[in-house]
């Protein structure tokens, strides 16, 4: 399914320069909603949801919704309320049985899956229609390949219709229509929350330090000028910028405990006994904040990842999108999108709170994510 997933996006172009031009559309229309507030403070979060969402729907549907539709409107408020109610430990409670042997939770966990049958709903609704209209030599997403591959594996003597992309749930392909709810489930989940989160705090930040934003916005004019977008391109030499993105990464630790895993066969660890079985979590939190890999961790020191010669280095304990065989599926869709729209604002805005505003906070609030307190800002165009 892992194998399947990333060789399809990679044919999709995600990850590749080629997909660029479709984050840039996205941020393009960011970048306008948010100049109509004429520097005036607004919530970013809805407008930052509505856009990382359509890049996900770009790849996973094949469209983009406007910002105002209503049916979209509804999944991601479905999708943000179900990420912030699951708690730091929901996760467990939810898709393991530990749920069900805690009466208290028994009420919650009711609302938390009516919530999710609903988004499951929605995509339903959705890969329906492909299906409809599936054409094995037209395949423009995700949703259509996948489809590809179900006709592919169907038992030989099935019936091969243009449309007839059914398949037995019970044959010995994991690719199946019911995989295929719940993989796309996933991309769209994992795909908007986690960087819409990394990209409140960029902005947050940026407020709450004017001088780094300041030294960004030169880096940018001295590299980009003035009279067009950053591109992927300018990455090499836009060095500061990338290690604000990092240092926004490394302090708000947006998935703080990583995602649960599973140990596939009893393991020793450090003289511990570790069962097949057993639910794993990262405490990555734990590792931003160890003094000994980051002096001074509770200080925002992008200078941290750049080196003698100003140049954007990563260290190894550098962990945003965990480690090994199982790191984030989506991370070079997240990598290009943070770089992306993270320069479009900085080339586009300056970011500060309202004067008559209390002072902003890093303060924030601790689910699956740790995303930040409500807040309002001010985008101000730069001449």
């Amino acid at each position: 399914m892992r194998h399947f997933s990333l060789s399809t996006l990679r044919g999709l172009g995600v990850g590749k320069s080629i997909f660029e031009e479709q984050i840039g559309t996205e941020a393009e229309e960011l970048i306008k909603a948010m100049a109509a507030f004429n520097g005036k403070p607004f919530n970013p979060k809805p407008h930052l949801a509505g856009a990382v969402s359509n890049v996900i729907c770009s790849v996973t549907f094949g469209q983009r919704y406007q910002y105002d539709d209503q049916d979209f409107q509804r999944l991601l408020a479905l999708e943000s309320s179900l990420v912030l109610n699951l708690g730091i430990g929901g996760f467990f409670f939810f898709f393991g049985d530990v749920g069900a042997r805690l009466p208290f939770l028994r009420s919650e966990l009711q609302r938390l899956e009516t919530d999710h049958n609903q988004i499951l709903a929605f995509i339903k609704s959705v890969i329906d229609l492909h299906r409809s209209k599936f054409d094995s030599y037209n395949l423009n997403d995700f949703v259509d390949a996948y489809l590809m591959e179900i006709k592919r594996c169907a038992p030989k003597g099935a019936s091969s219709t243009e449309h007839d992309v059914s398949v037995d749930e019970s044959s010995n392909t994991r690719l199946n229509n019911k995989n295929l709810l719940y993989v796309v489930d996933d991309l769209f989940s994992a795909g908007s929350e986690t960087t819409v989160t990394t990209l409140e705090w960029c902005l947050l930040h940026m407020a709450i330090y004017p001088e780094v934003q300041q030294r960004v916005q030169a880096e940018i004019d001295a590299v980009v000028g003035r009279n067009r977008r950053p591109r992927l391109a300018d990455k090499p030499g836009l060095n500061l910028t990338r290690a604000v993105i990092w240092e926004v990464q490394r302090m708000a630790s947006i998935v703080p405990l990583g995602l649960p895993h599973v140990a596939a066969a009893d393991t020793q660890l450090n003289g511990f006994l570790i069962p097949k079985g057993t639910f794993i979590v990262s405490n990555l939190w734990r590792i931003f904040r160890d003094p000994t890999l980051w002096p001074e961790p509770e200080s925002f020191k992008p200078e941290r990842f750049l080196n003698a010669e100003g140049e954007a280095v990563k260290p190894e304990e550098f962990i945003p999108f965990g480690v090994g065989r199982r790191i984030c599926l989506g991370q070079h869709l997240a990598e290009m999108e943070l770089f992306v729209f993270f320069s479009y604002f900085m080339h586009k805005f300056t970011f500060m709170k309202s004067a008559d505003a209390p002072p902003l906070t890093l303060e924030g609030k601790s689910s699956v994510t740790f995303s930040p307190l409500p807040f309002e800002i001010c985008a101000v165009e730069r001449n």
